[in-house]
């Protein structure tokens, strides 16, 4: 294994009442806030983690169902449940933790060479401990993989939408434009992402950005002739990186409008060219 350094190291108090009031999808319980002033902290270093080139992250816990010497995770990923012992009813947390292997076991090859006592941990049902859990989210909160509904969802109504009048004749054509139809229906169908997954789901502002970005979508098309084509590579763009952030239920409500405006452009063409 080739000589690394320690790029950063930071004291990281964790309890799992920060992660608790951050209310990630992760977390079946669900709170109205608090804990700011440790949250902010762990969001400032987050931020700067993000400015630092590093490979992997050690997070030292004293809270392991271990009483002897130190454990080092030896398995690629752990993924299970973890149910806090004190504060069940706050922290039930689906994890999915990958780990380094390699350096866990180089770790723990030097440790158990300087007289500690130590061992890998390969048990594929370890519980991890809200030590670990907690310090990894708050540092990169991020979903690792693009969720489906916020991309599909919005875009295919949208689309569906758009359909209709190249369908049905008995859709409406104010102005001679198929739009304002199929843009009503969206707008009806808007209160719907209040009941959407958390985190996000069961705010208002969530259903607010969405119309929101909708009308910012929709109404510069009647004065710009290309503006569909700036919405759809905006709302592209934003499929790229949104979800990796946790913004507030209005961001993100924006980007789910701009879907359907989007799904709503590309709909209309599908339909004028094919149907």
């Amino acid at each position: 294994m080739a000589k690394g350094e320690i790029v950063l190291g930071c004291l990281a108090p964790h309890p799992p009442h920060v992660v608790y009031a951050e209310n990630p999808e992760q977390n079946e319980a669900f709170s109205e806030g608090g804990w700011e002033t440790l949250r902010w902290g762990y969001n400032r270093l987050a931020r700067k983690l993000k400015t630092i080139d590093y490979d992997a992250m050690v997070i030292f816990t004293p809270h392991w169902q271990t009483y002897i010497g130190t454990h080092f995770l030896g398995l690629p990923a752990f993924k299970s449940k973890s149910v806090d012992p004190v504060f069940p009813n706050i922290f039930r947390f689906n994890y999915d933790i990958a780990v380094d292997v390699d350096l866990a076991e180089k770790m723990c090859e030097v440790a158990g060479e300087s007289g500690i006592i130590t061992k890998m941990m390969r048990n594929p049902d370890f519980r991890i401990d809200y030590g670990t859990i907690t310090s990894c989210h708050m540092l990169n909160p991020e979903w690792d993989e693009p969720p489906l509904w916020p991309v599909m969802a919005p875009s295919l109504a949208g689309f569906f939408s758009a359909c209709m009048p190249h369908i049905f004749d008995w859709v409406p054509r104010p102005w001679g434009w198929v739009l304002p139809a199929p843009f009503l229906v969206l707008v009806l169908l808007s209160p719907l992402l209040y009941f959407a997954p958390k985190p996000a789901g069961g705010r208002i502002e969530l259903v607010l950005g969405a119309n929101v970005a909708m009308l910012l979508a929709l109404i510069p098309q009647l004065f710009l002739f290309v503006w569909f084509i700036i919405v759809i590579l905006s709302w592209i763009f934003q499929s790229m990186y949104v979800w990796r952030h946790n913004y507030p239920p209005f961001r993100i409500g924006t980007w789910l409008g701009l879907g359907a405006v989007s799904g709503l452009f590309i709909g209309d063409l599908f339909a004028h060219f094919v149907l």
